[in-house]
């Protein structure tokens, strides 16, 4: 039997990792980029280099907001799933909720999607194809035991989605 849950030094972090990310972002992009861009445009806007350099910038940023958007969004569904308990067993995966309502599946049958993301933070959203119901399980990479109840309904897809390379 695989028991996941999240510990409160996890939720914790969860709580505050979205200012740190906030913060680092804006000194990272923010503090250089801008002023040079700015100037850039200001000296000669239509200069080959200074339109090369601004596309570059723009490209940086967004690929940054990405990042920051998707740690955001598993920092979101680990609070949301706080209290939260998960239990996956020889025939059955269960999850209770925080406010004691309960779902169970079968084992057999069970799937495992994980949406776009980065490596470093990603949600797993657990689902049994046998049932069209809305019924799902989702868990995210900080879980307790987490990686032992991916690898025990999908093998080495952890490996496959952690380490992409």
């Amino acid at each position: 039997m695989i028991r996941c849950y999240y510990n409160k030094k996890t939720l914790c972090w969860a709580k505050w990792n979205w200012l740190y990310g906030l913060v680092f972002f804006s000194i990272l992009v923010y503090s250089w980029t801008v002023p040079i861009v700015v100037w850039m445009i200001v000296q000669s806007p239509f200069h080959p280099f200074t339109v090369a350099f601004v596309a570059v910038v723009g490209f940086a940023i967004r690929e940054t907001v990405r990042i920051q958007w998707n740690h955001r969004c598993v920092d979101k569904t680990t609070i949301r799933n706080a209290g939260d308990e998960i239990t996956l067993d020889d025939e059955t995966i269960r999850l209770i909720k925080a406010d004691g309502t309960q779902i169970t599946l079968p084992r057999k049958g069970l799937k495992i999607q994980t949406p776009q993301g980065f490596t470093g933070s990603r949600i797993f959203i657990i689902w049994n194809s046998q049932f069209v119901s809305c019924h799902e399980v989702v868990l995210t990479n900080v879980m307790e035991n987490a990686r032992e109840l991916v690898e025990a309904i999908d093998p080495s897809l952890w490996d496959r989605v952690m380490n992409p390379t």
